[in-house]
């Protein structure tokens, strides 16, 4: 976290292959599996974010992390910090709106379960056409 703190306010792009090359050379040594699990660990804490040229899920970082090839496509940035009075309100205008609960915990899953309704609601009720 620490690393791509640092890397992040000098205005560096961090990756996930130069972070494995990091921690793998001296002192450290770790292995890359290690790296890499620590690396997810902190993306499913919502602490960090992956990105190719979009945002990742948790299904596609998976992917791009068992191909090693695309480690150096993957770069890591800080999570962005949203207001927790934002965040509420957004909840609640979901629950209002939709008239369901938004089961969201953080910013994300908030902001990925209105977006999920709001898709919902755009593509309507299926429409079934009966012959003349």
């Amino acid at each position: 976290m620490t690393y791509v703190t640092r890397n992040q306010n000098n205005g560096e792009r961090t990756s996930v292959e130069e972070i494995i090359r990091n921690f793998g050379k001296r002192p450290y040594g770790w292995p890359p599996l290690a790296v890499l699990w620590l690396i997810s660990r902190l993306f499913r804490m919502g602490k960090v974010e992956l990105r190719t040229t979009e945002l990742l899920d948790a299904q596609s970082a998976l992917t791009l992390f068992r191909n090693s090839r695309q480690h150096g496509n993957v770069r890591v940035r800080l999570q962005e910090q949203f207001d927790a009075i934002k965040v509420n309100a957004l909840k609640s205008f979901h629950d209002k709106f939709f008239d369901r609960q938004n089961s969201g915990q953080d910013a994300r899953s908030v902001g990925q379960a209105t977006a999920n309704a709001f898709a919902a609601e755009a593509a309507g009720p299926p429409t079934t056409c009966q012959p003349s």
